[in-house]
């Protein structure tokens, strides 16, 4: 997924328990971004976090007295089958 902005990510199994995986603002001393110019690749595992059937992405904004919250640009999922099903 390549997000930016003032982006905070998080995924949930159920769409209640979200779980962060990426924070703009914990990136130590952060400028607040308007032009998208810290674009980033958040790549992770929806097993890792017990996610096995649904998977829900939510983005929020890390700077919310000045807007321009995150923005998603591309969202790529790839599914793989073990042979155990």
């Amino acid at each position: 997924m390549t997000v930016f902005q003032n982006y905070i990510i998080e995924i949930s199994a159920d769409n209640v328990r979200y779980t962060t995986i990426a924070d703009y603002s914990q990136d130590g001393s952060v400028p607040h971004i308007t032009d998208g110019a810290n674009t980033s690749d958040i790549a992770f595992i929806p097993a890792d976090y017990n996610i096995t059937r649904k998977l829900y992405i939510r983005i929020r904004n890390c700077r919310n007295d000045q807007g321009y919250g995150g923005s998603i640009k591309e969202i790529s999922y790839s599914y793989f089958v073990t042979e155990n099903g």
